[in-house]
């Protein structure tokens, strides 16, 4: 199962989050828009909503309650 990671640069000037220390892991983040894209790229071969607007690299739209996210998948993870 893939990990929901955000930036730090997301988690601090888009969500308005503290930044978490060092040793904590960004995937672990409470928030609404971090959990729904956990739950939503779980599944390596789901599909998912292709941001078309965006053509020099492959983003996916991530959307819950107020939050709206584009999300890439790293293919150098395991």
């Amino acid at each position: 199962m893939r990990s929901a990671r955000p930036t730090l640069r997301c988690l601090w000037e888009d969500l308005g989050l503290q930044l978490p220390p060092v040793t904590a892991a960004l995937d672990e983040t409470d928030h609404p828009i971090v959990a729904k894209t956990t739950e939503q790229f779980a599944d390596a071969e789901a599909k998912h909503e292709r941001i078309r607007a965006i053509d020099d690299q492959v983003l996916f739209k991530v959307k819950v309650q107020r939050w709206r996210g584009a999300v890439w998948i790293d293919a150098d993870l395991p």
